[in-house]
């Protein structure tokens, strides 16, 4: 996801405000769905994390890699 901005607003209950321009595709599928996925890679990821936000998800096949992880906490967008 390309984010134009993003910043912690809580700790507890933690949370996060994210800007995602309207012309991007993720904004596009966020708004189709209703649902968001925030993923927060460790340094060992930061060359993979510049790499596909430096690219778009309809360029598929485009670098693309997959990740396995767990989910912290998953909620409808309200």
């Amino acid at each position: 996801m390309s984010a134009a901005w993003s910043m912690p607003v809580e700790f507890a209950p933690p949370r996060l405000a994210v800007v995602i321009d309207k012309h991007t595709y993720t904004r596009e599928l966020v708004m189709a769905s209703g649902h968001v996925g925030i993923c927060v890679p460790g340094a060992a990821f930061a060359d993979k994390a510049y790499a596909v936000g430096s690219s778009s998800g309809r360029d598929l096949g485009a670098g693309v890699f997959v990740c396995a992880g767990r989910t912290v906490r998953a909620k409808p967008l309200a």
